[in-house]
Parts: structure tokens; sequence; C-alpha cells
């Protein structure tokens, strides 16, 4: 899923804005969350400061965990989640850029999505979720269930049509 946001009501702190450039899930696998910054990247570690191109931009890997953890709270808030363990895990893409190291502490090399990882875009996928899944030792996947819950939540289509009374008395407008 592409862009996507939502709205996740947590009863200790209320509603809560999430938002994503990528969210990756695979039915036996997990999800992942991922933030992509493009150009040459730059990290200033004395005053914890990120830069695209030398223009200071938000860190990603923030914003990366900040809306797997809204993304979680969304998902817990419905039934079919309520009571169920996967792999959920976030990542960032640099995709103009090479990485051949471990950038922060919390930011390893696995988890990063740069130029050459993109001629391999499924294996590197593979390999951050069992990262997570490693990590975190949950059971892996949504299942083929939760994959169609996930797209009636990121991604729903929808048609409002207008009561009948509405119908009618507009209708009875256009008479007059």
């Amino acid at each position: 899923f592409h862009s996507v946001r939502w709205l996740a009501r947590d009863p200790r702190s209320g509603a809560e804005d999430g938002e994503a450039d990528f969210v990756i899930a695979h039915p036996d696998r997990g999800i992942l969350i991922l933030e992509v910054k493009g150009g040459a990247i730059r990290y200033d570690g004395t005053t914890a400061q990120w830069f695209s191109n030398e223009q200071p931009i938000k860190d990603p890997v923030d914003q990366a965990r900040r809306s797997k953890y809204s993304l979680l709270e969304k998902l817990k808030g419905l039934p079919l989640w309520q009571h169920r363990w996967i792999t959920l895990g976030h990542a960032v893409a640099f995709p103009d850029v090479a990485v051949d190291r471990d950038l922060l502490p919390d930011l390893p090399e696995a988890l990063v999505l740069d130029a050459p990882a993109l001629a391999d875009l499924e294996g590197w996928v593979r390999r951050a979720l069992d990262y997570w899944h490693a990590h975190d030792r949950q059971v892996g996947g949504v299942g083929h269930e939760g994959m169609k819950a996930l797209q009636d939540i990121l991604s729903p289509s929808w048609e409002l049509h207008p009561f009948l009374l509405f119908s009618l008395q507009g209708e009875a407008q256009e008479g007059v």
C-alpha cells in the first residue's frame, strides 16, 4: 500500500494520526512499514539532524517507528486483530544511495532499502521481515483473511447513496 493515512483511537492518548510511505504486507511473513527519503542522505550526530540533498528532514527511522505503532493501535481496535500476534516491523528506503554498514544503533543495514537492493526488492522485503521475525520471536504472517482486512482498512472502495427521502424531495423540487 503506497502513501496511506489512518486515524487510530488509543484509549489512553485519544485519536492519533498515522501515515506511511509504504505498508508492505505478506500473508506468511508479516507487515513492514517503509519510510522513503530520496537524494543524498546525511545525518549529523552532534545535532541528531537528518538531511536529504542538504535540506533538513524529519528523522525517517522515528517516522517509520511511530507509523508502525500507530498502525498497530488501529489494527488492535478491530475484532480480527485483537488477539493475534504478527510480525510488524519498520524500515527506511534510501533508493538513491548505497549503504554498506549499520548507520545508527537503531538503523542496521538490514533495515535500509538502498539502490543496490532495488534489483531484488522481493528478497530485500523477505530479509527485512525475517530480521523482525527473528527479533521479536512472534508468529509471522497476517494470513489471507488478514490481507483482505488490511485492504479493507488501508485501501477501501465505497460509495454513498442519498436517503430515499432526500431523493424524493429533490425530484419534487425539480417538478415545481
